[in-house]
């Protein structure tokens, strides 16, 4: 997957708990059109890496709660930490 590819969604605001959970804030005008989204992808190392969701739960001031399928703990999520969230453009 190509960054051309993707539209910026938004952002990991910060780690969530210590069980692997990190806090996305969604940068659009109705972030309720996401709050059923199961994947995602984030630049590491310079690459877009794709990430699963177990959960995404998205509050009212367009935060969500999220949950990554194999990050399971505070370390593992840290990573992700200020990082840029994208989407497919065809999502």
């Amino acid at each position: 997957m190509k960054k051309d590819d993707c539209f910026l969604l938004g952002h990991v605001a910060k780690t969530h708990g210590f069980k692997g959970e990190v806090s996305i804030k969604i940068d659009a005008d109705d972030p309720y059109r996401y709050e059923k989204l199961d994947a995602f992808f984030v630049e590491v190392h310079g690459q877009l890496t794709p990430f699963f969701t177990t959960y995404f739960k998205l509050n009212n001031k367009g935060i969500a709660k999220v949950k990554i399928e194999g990050v399971d703990s505070e370390d593992e999520a840290r990573i992700l930490d200020r990082k840029s969230t994208r989407l497919n453009s065809s999502h």
